[in-house]
This record gives structure tokens, C-alpha cells and sequence, in this order.
């Protein structure tokens, strides 16, 4: 009966591991084969081998000294013998002795196993540490290249952790085994180790100061990362205090090595506790008391004298480490007011003014352009183009399927006709329809193009949602587009999806997804291929699992095709001295961009910054996978955009590491923020694309920007903007305000709205009457060298769910206008129709510009008087010297 039911018992085991084991190996095998049909095989091999390799070596290293320690342990003691009182504990251990070498097996198996999944999971450090190509530049505590720290640190740091892991678990092993075999035992004293037991863990101390020794050399290169004080990296009392305690360590560690080795040949208790007393005292005095005194006796009396080395390297390596040490400041003079023919030379930056957010234009498109119940749009993508030979930012949205919505989800559909979204819906950033909806350039299914941008491949099998595998070119016709109260059918002609050519490809896919309906199917037959992982974000993952992956693609239309973008950052936190930022590390760089077919699904890098080490160390490793940025389309190399997470990254670092002077930045005498919201008061404004004329250049470029304030006041101090054209891509410039002059910050401008009575007169008769208004992002604009602020207003019925954009709101300098239009508000503001260049030689009727006029001067006239009242003696000036101006017009009109 015992022996049946251990055959049970076996086998069940090697059944479930059989599953277990089984199954991973069809998902690597299919795997594999997913990176082939993409034509990176090269990615997976290399990675696979290594891990292997990996596992293998510290596998079995792992299991062979834990089975030899266990069998010498066994066998140190040599026989038992027994004291007094001690046949009561022998009788309950002698059955377990007996079987100690098959647990020292079992175990030793065990142990190899799981050292094995541990080593194998450092197959990036490990290839790191072989081909990391130098940095050129050395910290300045210790003299390293920074690539020491980065490629070389993380392994030996594994190696140490390894042995010492390692080492733990032989030493509980033997106690165990010493407590079988009696070297252990309890007695009325408490725990006795007899003198063999006592010998061999001797020379288990003796490893463990000499690990002991090694971790603390490595610790000295922990003070690159430490934050003590103002600093940030090791700071006066680290270098000149724990540093040397550290060094004082190795040398303890070692010497306390030395003295267990000699108690075991001269075993001596008393000496083994003075040892350790001594061992203990001296890491108490040197690693905590010492530096802490130094710090507080020493280095905050005079903090700014001794630290300000140290700050100049914290200000030096964080400026290189998140890439902002080539930013270039310009001066605004802000003197300079804006004229009609100013925005008239600036009309493009005009014209480009986003007058849509992303949250209310979605939602748009989601009443007028999703056409069917299982089509959505994910989200909104700020781009560029040339639209009818001029340069205009667009915002598109790729129409998807979404399998949720399906109006039968059936294994058929999911997985053979419905395959894949249709089409996208593109507008430009201001224009609108009388009806307040955005004014659409491509619209539609199949998509119908009002501009010289089309689309002639509008199908999309790979996009934004995670959407199931499917299987294409079945005997079922895939789902199209819907055509009225038909369905227009296709079969699929893009490259990607594994072959499936026999009942056994079908049986392995049926493996990996566990469905069974995929073997059973008959309309799966030799040509069909099944295209899965179809999820960009998720695609561009797996093949570059070393590559932190942006969650924004975007879209991009070139030569009639739909292609995402991606962009792809190598970082470190081990760039010394350089400030860490929560889930961004203290190295950043934007070093690839993936392109994506969203019809074929095939993916290529191409490398941004080759400069940085890191992507040319992942190029070494995996040659021919990246490839040099001039390889890429040159169109859509026109499309390449500064990505919105870096720039966001590298600001809220700026807004402090501007500073560069030592005593500045300890007393944050300039410190800078990104500027909240009324509305969302802890919620820092987002940054955002825009086209428009850098003051001081020629030409409108696209362009993102943020504003910073001064630490907690809300006027502005600055604003940043990133360059994203390709002639001068990735440039970060910051134009600084003059400190004497009050620049209002969007805080400001948004309480001056708030406090408009015709402005909160008209919000609030809407709220009566049950609509929702909903305030767009105010925007600050630069024209030349002054400020525009633009806010759209939109409003949804309290029962609909299509918003529409009901005014416009401008402000400058000190007046404020709401009108239905972008134009007119300028208008307003500025007393005449602004001209364009398209316009500007037809001149407006004689009537229509003497009454804009004398609006103006109606406005100019009502400010003043509210000025008067709150004894703003400045702003009361102001507004008497536009209203002579515009009196001065009309009277020139006459």
C-alpha cells in the first residue's frame, strides 16, 4: 500500500511538472518565433543563451558546494558520542540521521534551482559588465569612468549578494546537520556545540568577514548616492568621515577574518568574543557616531564653506546625468507691447494656437466620428504637417477596434473577423464649426481627406488597445469597414503573423492560448497566420525589455500609410552624484525611437542620441538591431517630437539645477516651479506642444514649452521650450523675464478671468440654465517678447455628452476678452481685425473698423473707471494711455 501510493505520488509530480514545464516551453518556442517573423531573432538568442549560460554556471556551482558542505559537515564530527542525559534526544534523532545524505541531495537540488532562476535573471548586468563602452568622464570622489558605476557595479554587486545568499543557507544547513548528528544539543546550561560543531563554524566566520570585507570596499561607492545635508552624493562629512571609516572596515573585516582562521587551529572562546566585541565597537564608532558627530559639530556651523565643493559637483553631475547641461538662456527684455502688425508677423503662431484639450476633443470624436459601437478612440495625438503648403499642428486620433464592444463576442469574431480598426479623424488645433465642433480635415469611413494629406492603407491591426490574437487569411472573410447597411469584407496582405501549416502549428497554438476552439477550427487552413501581441506599447516591451518604453505612441501619417512612433529612453540610477527623481532614476536619455506599422506590425529602432553610452553598449550587444537615425524615412523624420515625459522630467530638474552658483543653490534664492491651477491647485500644469516664432528667430518651428513660476508666487520667472523640427531637434532653450517687472503667471490670469463680471456674468447664466461649462487649459503663448493667454471654454449639455467650444478667452497684460471666436477676441483686445498674411493687403470696411475701435475704447474706457476704484494707480495709467491711443485712430478714421 506505501509503495503504491508513492507511485501516486511520483507520479503526480512528474505529471504537473511535465504541465508546468511543458507549458513554458511552448510559450518559448512560440516566442521564438514571434521574434524571428519580426527578424529579430538575434534578440532573443542572445538573451536565451545567456540566460542559460547564466543559470547553468550558478546552478550548479550553487547546488555542488551546497551537497560538498553538507557531505563534509556530515561527516566532521565523526562518531557520536553521548553524554549523561542526552539518550532521550538520541533516540528522537537517530531515525532522521539516517537520512541526512538524501536530504543534503535533495536540498542541494533545490538550492541549484533556485540560484539558477536568480542568476539567470541577471543576464543584462552580465552582459553589461562585458560590453559597456566608457562614459569619458570620471567621478570625483574616486576617479572612476562613470561606466564603472553603471556597466561594471551591478554585477559585482550580484557576485556578492550571490555568496552571500549562499553562504546563509550552507550555514543553516549545518546547523541542522550538527543538531542531527548531536554536535548541537541541548542541556540544562542551554545550547552546547561540541568542539568539532564549534571548529567548523569557525571557518564559516571566517567567510563571513572576508564577504564582510568585500561589502564594505563596495560600500564606499554607495557615498556617490547618499543624501546627507543639502547634498546630494557624498558630502564634507562622508569623505572625510565615513569614507575612511569604511576603508578602517575592509581592513577590521579582513583582520577579524584572520583571527577566527587562527581559532581554528587554537580555538580560544574568550578571544572569538573579544574579536567580535572589538569588531562591533569599531563599526559602531566609525560607520555611525564619527560622521554624525562631524556633520553636526562641524559641518552645520559653517555648512556653506564646507559643502559648497560638494555642491558643485551635486549641480555639475545632476545637470549632466538628466541632460540639461547644454540648456541655452536668453533674456526678455518684456518692453516691448504687442501691436495688430506684431500678430500680424506673427500670424502662424496664431493660427496655431491649440484651442482644443485632449479630454473634451476625445470625447467629441467619440459622438461624431466612432461610426460604430465597437470602434474607439483611445486617445488624442498632438503632431504636424504641412496642410495645403502651410505648417499646422493637428491633433489626430486613431480609430480602433475594441473587442469589448463588439456586438457578439464570439470566438469567431474575436478572433477572425473582426481584426483590426479603421481609419483616424485629424483637425487642426483652432479651427471650428458653427456649431462649436472641431472642424475635421480627415473624417470618416473609409476616411475622406479635405486636405493633400490622405490615407490609402487605413487598416490598423496594431494600435494602443490590448486587443487578443487573431488568425488572418482563414476561410471567413474579415470584417472591413461597415458601408451603409452593408459590411465591406478584406483578407489581409501585410507581412507579419506566423505561418500555420499543419495540424500540429495549430495544436501549438492552441497550447499557448489554451484554446481549444483554435485546434478544432476548419477554417484555419494552411496560409492562414495568426498575428498576436498586437498591442504597440506592449510589442516594442518585449522585443527591447532593457529600454524604458514611453506609454504615449503616437501616430503618424507618411506616403498614405498609418505608422505609431515610440520613443525609447535608456536610464540608470547610478550616475554619481546626480539627484534621483522618484521612477526616473538620475540618468535619462532619450536614445531610440520605434517605428511601428500599424498594418504591417513590423518594428524597426532607430537610435536618436548617439552619443549616449548606454545605447551603444545595448548596439554592441545586440548588433544590427539599432539602427543610425539617417536610416529612417526622411518624412518620417519630420515627425519626430521632443517626448512629453522627458521634457516634464527635465523642467521640474531645471526649476531647481538652474541654480549653478554653490551659495544660490543652498539658499534657493531662485528657486523655480512649474505653475499649478486654480482648479487643481497640487496638479502642475502639463506641458505642450505648439508652433510658433522663438523670439529672436526667423522661422515658426514646432516647439513644446512650460512656464516656470517663482517658488510659491504665481507670476512668471521663465519659460522652457524643446525644440522638435529636425534641424535643431532636441535644443532646450529658457527665456527669463526681467525680475523687476511683474509678469502675471497663469494663477494670476485665471483669478483675473474669474473676477471679469461679463465673463462670470455669461459662465453663470449658462450654469442656471443646466448646462456644464467646462474651462479649457489656459495656455501661456509668447509672441516676440511679450505674453498671450488663451483659455477655450467649453459647454456640454447637462444631458449630452458632446462638448462644444462656446468662447474664447484672451488675455494681455491687463485687459480681458471673451469672444466666440479666437479672432474676434483679439480683436477686442487690440482695438482692429488683426491681419494675417493672407489678409493683410484687403483692408477691413471703413464702418466695421471704426466700430471695433470704438469697442475698444468703450473696454479701455471701463477698465480705467474699475482700476480708479481699486486705487491701481499703474494699471490705471496703462489704460488711459491705450485709450488715447485708440482715440487717437478714430480720429485719424475721420
Amino acid at each position: 500500500m506505501d509503495k503504491t501510493r508513492r507511485l501516486l505520488i511520483i507520479g503526480a509530480v512528474v505529471a504537473f511538472l511535465a504541465l508546468v514545464f511543458g507549458q513554458t516551453a511552448v510559450v518559448l518556442y512560440t516566442d521564438w518565433l514571434w521574434f524571428k517573423s519580426l527578424g529579430f531573432s538575434l534578440l532573443f538568442t542572445r538573451v536565451f543563451n545567456i540566460q542559460a549560460l547564466l543559470g547553468l554556471v550558478f546552478g550548479l556551482v550553487s547546488g555542488l558546494l551546497f551537497y560538498l558542505n553538507g557531505i563534509f559537515a556530515q561527516r566532521w564530527g565523526g562518531p557520536v558520542v553521548l553524554g549523561s542525559g542526552e539518550y532521550l534526544q538520541f533516540s528522537a534523532m537517530d531515525r532522521l540521521s539516517g537520512n541526512i545524505p538524501s536530504l543534503i541531495k535533495g536540498a542541494s537540488i533545490l538550492i541549484g534551482v533556485v540560484m539558477a532562476f536568480y542568476g539567470a535573471a541577471q543576464w543584462e548586468p552580465f552582459l553589461n559588465f562585458f560590453y559597456g563602452v566608457p562614459f569619458g568622464k570620471s567621478d570625483p570622489l574616486f576617479g572612476h569612468d562613470i561606466g564603472f558605476y553603471i556597466f561594471k557595479l551591478p554585477f559585482i554587486e550580484f557576485l556578492f549578494g550571490w555568496l552571500f545568499r549562499l553562504l546563509f543557507v550552507m550555514f543553516l544547513a549545518t546547523l541542522g546537520i550538527f543538531a542531527l548528528r548531536l554536535q548541537i544539543v541541548l542541556s540544562p546550561q542551554g545550547v552546547d556545540f561540541r568542539l568539532p560543531a564549534k571548529r567548523y563554524l569557525i571557518l564559516f566566520g571566517t567567510a563571513f568577514f572576508v564577504i564582510m570585507a568585500g561589502y564594505f570596499f563596495l560600500a564606499r561607492y554607495d557615498l556617490l548616492y547618499k543624501s546627507r545635508g543639502v547634498v546630494f552624493g557624498a558630502g564634507y562629512a562622508d569623505e572625510n568621515g565615513l569614507l575612511p571609516a569604511l576603508n578602517v572596515m575592509v581592513a577590521i573585516s579582513l583582520g577579524t577574518a584572520g583571527a577566527f582562521f587562527y581559532n581554528f587551529f587554537r580555538y580560544n572562546v574568550k578571544a572569538i568574543y573579544g574579536t567580535l566585541a572589538a569588531f562591533a565597537g569599531i563599526y559602531l564608532l566609525g560607520i555611525h557616531i564619527y560622521p554624525m558627530a562631524l556633520q553636526r559639530l562641524v559641518v552645520l556651523p559653517n555648512e556653506i564653506a564646507k559643502e559648497t565643493p560638494y555642491l558643485m559637483r551635486d549641480i555639475a553631475a545632476t545637470r549632466a546625468g538628466y541632460g540639461i547641461t547644454s540648456v541655452e538662456e536668453r533674456d526678455l527684455s518684456a518692453t516691448a507691447s504687442l501691436t495688430p502688425e506684431s500678430l500680424a508677423r506673427n500670424d502662424l503662431t496664431i493660427k496655431n494656437i491649440r484651442l482644443w484639450d485632449h479630454q473634451p476633443l476625445l470625447e467629441t470624436y467619440g459622438q461624431i466620428q466612432e461610426i460604430r459601437t465597437y470602434y474607439k478612440f483611445l486617445s488624442v495625438d498632438n503632431d504636424r504637417y504641412y496642410i495645403n503648403g502651410e505648417y499646422r499642428q493637428v491633433m489626430l486620433s486613431p480609430r480602433e477596434l475594441s473587442y469589448d464592444d463588439l456586438p457578439s463576442r464570439v470566438w469567431i469574431n474575436e478572433h477572425q473577423i473582426y481584426t483590426h480598426g479603421y481609419g483616424l479623424t485629424l483637425g487642426v488645433v483652432n479651427q471650428v464649426t458653427r456649431e462649436g465642433l472641431p472642424a475635421l480635415m480627415i473624417q470618416d469611413i473609409p476616411p475622406v481627406s479635405k486636405t493633400n494629406l490622405k490615407v490609402d492603407r487605413p487598416e490598423i491591426y496594431f494600435g494602443e488597445i490590448d486587443n487578443d490574437y487573431v488568425f488572418v487569411n482563414t476561410r471567413l472573410k474579415e470584417f472591413d469597414y461597415p458601408s451603409g447597411e452593408q459590411n465591406v469584407f478584406t483578407r489581409y496582405e501585410g507581412r507579419d503573423g506566423i505561418p500555420i501549416n499543419s495540424v500540429l502549428d495549430k495544436a501549438l497554438w492552441a497550447l499557448r492560448f489554451s484554446s481549444l476552439k483554435t485546434l478544432l477550427s476548419t477554417d484555419i487552413t494552411p496560409g492562414s497566420r495568426i498575428l498576436f501581441d498586437r498591442n504597440v506599447y506592449s510589442r516594442v516591451k518585449k522585443l527591447a525589455p532593457f529600454l524604458r518604453i514611453d506609454r504615449d505612441p503616437y501616430m503618424v501619417i507618411s506616403g498614405g500609410r498609418l505608422y505609431w512612433l515610440i520613443d525609447g529612453y535608456t536610464s540608470s540610477d547610478l550616475y554619481p552624484y546626480s539627484r534621483r527623481v522618484k521612477g526616473g532614476g538620475n540618468y535619462i536619455r532619450n536614445s531610440v525611437v520605434a517605428v511601428v506599422d500599424a498594418y504591417n506590425g513590423n518594428v524597426e529602432f532607430f537610435i536618436k542620441d548617439a552619443g549616449d553610452p548606454i545605447i551603444r553598449t545595448y548596439a554592441n550587444i545586440f548588433p544590427g538591431v539599432f539602427k543610425p537615425l539617417s536610416a529612417m524615412d526622411g518624412d518620417l523624420q519630420n515627425h519626430i517630437r521632443y517626448p512629453h515625459w522627458l521634457f516634464r522630467t527635465q523642467a521640474s530638474i531645471y526649476a531647481t539645477y538652474h541654480m549653478t552658483e554653490p551659495q544660490t543653490f543652498y539658499n534657493k534664492e531662485d528657486l523655480w516651479e512649474i505653475p499649478g491651477s486654480l482648479r487643481a491647485k497640487d496638479v502642475q500644469m502639463e506641458p505642450y506642444y505648439t508652433i510658433m516664432r522663438l523670439p529672436g528667430e526667423d522661422k515658426e518651428e514646432f516647439i513644446l514649452m512650460t512656464p516656470f513660476n517663482p517658488s510659491k508666487k504665481d507670476n512668471l520667472a521663465a519659460w522652457m521650450c524643446a525644440k522638435c523640427d529636425p534641424k535643431e531637434y532636441g535644443k532646450l532653450v529658457v527665456y527669463r523675464f526681467p525680475k523687476q517687472k511683474l509678469i502675471y503667471g497663469p494663477r494670476q490670469i485665471e483669478s483675473r478671468i474669474n473676477q471679469e463680471p461679463e465673463i462670470s456674468r455669461q459662465l453663470s447664466l449658462w450654469d442656471q440654465r443646466g448646462s456644464n461649462v467646462i474651462p479649457g487649459t489656459l495656455l501661456v503663448i509668447p509672441v516676440e517678447e511679450s505674453l498671450i493667454y488663451v483659455q477655450p471654454v467649453y459647454l456640454k449639455a447637462e444631458t449630452g455628452q458632446i462638448p462644444e467650444l462656446k468662447r474664447v478667452i484672451v488675455a494681455y497684460e491687463n485687459s480681458i476678452a471673451m469672444e466666440e471666436t479666437l479672432e474676434q477676441s483679439l480683436a477686442r483686445l487690440f482695438g482692429t481685425r488683426i491681419p494675417t498674411t493672407a489678409s493683410a493687403a484687403v483692408s477691413a470696411p471703413a464702418g466695421e473698423a471704426v466700430a471695433n475701435l470704438g469697442e475698444s475704447a468703450w473696454r479701455h474706457f471701463e477698465n480705467a473707471r474699475r482700476y480708479l476704484k481699486e486705487e491701481n494707480w499703474t494699471a490705471y495709467g496703462e489704460e488711459l494711455k491705450k485709450l488715447g491711443d485708440v482715440l487717437k485712430k478714430l480720429k485719424e478714421k475721420k
